[in-house]
């Protein structure tokens, strides 16, 4: 009996060891401690440079402080650097955080004098990843020479010069247009006007004078090989008509600005040297001048022209900027555009037309404050293309504590320039930033600028 007792007590102590020994958990290898070999390092953020600059050296950055400030297009600051010329300005930011578009702002502070105006310059709507040049690249100045006068001659230009009348007279080199003083005299026996001029003789000593009466009517008369002191008594009739004219209407009242430049070798930029046949300064229509002109030039005689005509009327004016190969037949100076200013405020500008444009600049300025001597002139442009929706930032707080006689608080609309055509916002800054000399390239400007009347 005893040792059935120990049996039946020995079987039942292994049965509890066995579940025991069940009920153990199972290790989990996703929760097991690894060695420290093993841990994983955590994976750096990916970054992107979106915006990268290059400064060219042509810019006179020891005269000045410059700034970039980057904004995305609702205003938020996302950086800025300052920069000297030959510097290379690379912006980077986590990829998962670059916007896909945003604006860029130049600021120039002159440090000469201590008085120069804080300058702005927006530019909205630049594409991720853009590159610019800033300035020219690799830089070398045209050196200037001082023209040495050889002799005069004299030029005396009889007929029907209804007054008031234009004349130029231009070499090669664009000089002789405004040496030496004229006087136009009526003759009293046949009532008509006397043109004469004495002018400075040059090496190149082949000239076109170009003469317009008062009836828009142009003409022309070639001189060739003038040597000192020659004398040229000519008549109106002799002078030659135009192979080739651009037919400008102007309206009313309008005052106007013209100037027309004809290359005889394929020029470098729109200063090259070149014959000038046009140069108005300044003539107002309606007043005994007529509102439309046959503007005649040697379309078969020279293959470049640059052409410039501004015509300024009440609150706005119209601008044509011309340089290439193929001038216009007809320019006709449209009536003034419908503009809307619904808010002219920088950071909430909006404003309506009733024409298509390509893109615009609209600009603001302070005025000078009388009362605060200490606060420096402000003037900030932006740059943008049409239905542009950025918004202008706020600038960071470390450069408005660097100048405290900035004074953007008080910025008041000044001005909108809209560009018809045929240059789009995109072309425009490929140009502007591509390293090269943009204002002299070969292209063509159409714009209406409107001024903000106090």
């Amino acid at each position: 009996m005893k040792l059935s007792r120990i049996v039946l007590s020995f079987f039942a102590f292994v049965l509890m060891v066995n579940c025991a020994k069940d009920e153990e958990p199972t290790p989990n290898p996703e929760t097991e401690e690894k060695p420290i070999s093993e841990v994983e390092e955590p994976q750096e953020q990916e970054t992107e440079v979106y915006f990268e600059v290059t400064i060219g050296d042509n810019l006179s950055t020891e005269i000045a402080d410059n700034w970039l400030i980057i904004h995305d297009m609702d205003g938020k600051l996302i950086d800025y650097k300052s920069f000297e010329k030959n510097d290379i300005l690379r912006f980077e930011k986590p990829t998962d955080s670059v916007p896909n578009i945003f604006t860029v702002t130049e600021l120039y502070v002159g440090t000469l004098t201590g008085r120069a105006p804080f300058t702005f310059r927006s530019y909205t709507e630049i594409p991720r990843g853009s590159n610019w040049t800033i300035g020219i690249l690799n830089y070398s100045p045209s050196p200037y020479y001082e023209p040495e006068v050889t002799g005069n001659f004299d030029i005396i230009v009889s007929g029907r010069l209804l007054a008031p009348s234009m004349q130029v007279i231009s070499n090669k080199e664009g000089i002789g247009t405004g040496t030496g003083a004229y006087r136009i005299t009526t003759n009293t026996n046949n009532g008509d006007w006397v043109y004469e001029k004495p002018v400075e003789l040059f090496e190149h000593n082949d000239y076109y004078l170009t003469l317009m009466n008062g009836f828009g009517e142009t003409r022309y008369h070639y001189l060739s090989d003038v040597q000192n002191g020659d004398f040229y008594n000519l008549t109106f009739n002799e002078f030659s008509r135009f192979d080739s004219h651009i037919n400008l209407s102007l309206p009313l009242t309008s005052q106007i600005f013209f100037s027309l430049r004809s290359y005889p070798e394929t020029p470098i930029s729109r200063t090259s040297p070149g014959y000038d046949f046009y140069f108005i300064p300044g003539l107002i229509t309606g007043q005994g001048v007529a509102s439309s002109f046959e503007l005649g030039y040697l379309g078969n005689t020279f293959e470049s022209h640059s052409f410039y005509l501004t015509a300024i009327l009440d609150d706005y004016s119209y601008n044509y900027d011309y340089f290439g190969s193929e001038l216009p037949n007809d320019l006709i100076v449209p009536e003034r555009p419908v503009l809307n200013i619904a808010n002219s405020d920088i950071y909430n500008f909006m404003f309506s037309t009733d024409i298509e444009y390509k893109r615009t600049i609209n600009s603001w300025t302070t005025a000078v404050d009388l009362e605060n001597p200490d606060k420096r002139k402000t003037d900030w442009s932006v740059f943008a293309p049409s239905n542009s929706s950025s918004i202008i930032g706020i600038l960071p707080d470390e450069i408005i504590g660097m100048y405290p006689e900035m004074n953007v608080s008080s910025l008041s609309y000044k001005a909108s320039t809209l560009f018809v055509g045929p240059q789009t916002y995109e072309e425009y800054l490929d140009l502007k930033f591509s390293g090269k000399d943009y204002i002299n390239s070969l292209r063509t400007n159409e714009y209406f600028t409107f001024n903000n009347q106090p």
